[in-house]
């Protein structure tokens, strides 16, 4: 962590172990650690700087959140507003079993929805016997057939559930959930791809 980023984790851990009514010497009991590096990192002097697992263990001693500790993302809208223009774009081959399989245009981002991932999908491979199943996604994922027509599989790769969906389809897939598309007609297929 950076100097200022050290000092405002610093000033969040003692403003909450105040909060909880715990001194130094008790944190420092409760994560096992010399009181002098509780006072560190209250300090944000860096000199044994907490790592994502030692933040963790902080969060948990002071009965809190990580989020809690860390400072909120900066906030880059604009009135409520960020935009993202063409030239902005940029694209991901993504290849799965060696073979170019999709193209991602990542649209607009901002970390105040940081689960908010809205994707222009190109789908390259329009053999269903060459579908690699993606393992399913954290989050939940709204699908838009935008050109094309795709051959969706989704679910137990070993036998699958399947449809073929033409252009201004929508499809909702739920977190974890396993699936795959190919395009049909022997050309490639667009598809918008929101996950939240």
């Amino acid at each position: 962590m950076g100097a200022d980023l050290n000092t405002e984790v610093g000033n969040r851990i003692r403003q909450r172990r105040a909060l909880v009514k715990m001194d130094q010497a008790a944190l420092a009991s409760r994560l096992d650690v010399p009181v002098s590096v509780v006072q560190g990192w209250e300090s944000g002097s860096g000199a044994q700087p907490l790592d994502l697992t030692g933040l963790a263990d902080v969060a948990t001693a002071l009965s809190t959140s990580i989020a809690d500790l860390v400072p909120a993302p900066e906030d880059d809208l604009t009135d409520g507003v960020r935009l993202q223009l063409p030239d902005e774009d940029s694209s991901i081959v993504g290849s799965r079993g060696g073979v170019d399989y999709y193209v991602y245009r990542c649209l607009v981002r901002s970390p105040s929805v940081p689960m908010l991932i809205p994707l222009v999908v190109d789908v390259l491979v329009d053999d269903r016997e060459r579908a690699e199943f993606n393992g399913g996604h954290a989050g939940h994922e709204f699908i838009y057939v935008m050109e094309g027509s795709v051959h969706m599989q989704w679910g137990d790769e070993a036998a699958p559930k399947t449809a073929d969906l033409p252009t201004g389809a929508s499809i909702y897939i739920s977190p974890y959930v396993s699936h795959t598309f190919t395009a049909l007609d022997g050309r490639n297929a667009r598809l918008l791809a929101v996950n939240f």
